[in-house]
């Protein structure tokens, strides 16, 4: 195996004296590789979490605070749920908790130049969650815009690791060019 990445991954810069380049390109586009993997199964399991925690929400009718459900009652307590319930992002401007504080826009630039707002905790324990009216649109848009699953999530980091695979493989090619037109 080492004699194959040897033979047609492994760029040795100093065949392009002209480029001046001492770096480790090899290196570099194997760490830039195994971060899009690993970002792009994480970013897709959390996109799944994210779809399944709506898809329960709306089964219950969950769309107003008489109506709200606790992650326990749609048996969806994880902690990635909870995770992604306590940031500020995409799934927490769809879905709200009762007695959650709201402010105008005025008021939320008060605080924040007074520096007097902090952070609400969320007591997972008690808090029910329910898709907030302004959110049901793009929260039904999200549910019926496909499942992420493994599969798909296997597929998308086979597609990168043939982008890679082109993009080493071309690299070669890519040096000499620069190289002879520098030279």
């Amino acid at each position: 195996m080492y004699s194959f990445y040897k033979k047609y991954f492994l760029i040795n810069l100093k065949d392009y004296p002209n480029l001046n380049l001492d770096l480790e390109i090899n290196v570099l586009l194997f760490y830039f590789l195994i971060g899009i993997l690993v970002s792009t199964v994480i970013i897709n399991y959390r996109r799944q979490k994210m779809q399944s925690l709506l898809r329960q929400l709306v089964r219950h009718e969950a769309t107003d605070e008489q109506r709200a459900r606790s992650l326990r009652e749609i048996k969806f307590d994880t902690k990635v749920i909870r995770y992604l319930l306590s940031r500020e992002g995409q799934l927490t401007k769809m879905v709200s908790h009762v007695g959650e504080k709201k402010y105008t826009y005025e008021e939320y630039i008060a605080l924040t130049k007074s520096k007097s707002l902090k952070e609400e905790k969320i007591n997972f324990d008690v808090a029910r969650f329910y898709i907030k009216p302004d959110g049901l649109d793009r929260a039904k848009r999200i549910i019926e815009s496909g499942n992420y699953s493994l599969l798909n999530t296997l597929l998308l980091c086979l597609l990168v690791v043939a982008i890679y695979i082109c993009i080493a493989l071309l690299m070669p090619a890519i040096l000499s060019f620069f190289n002879n037109l520098l030279g």
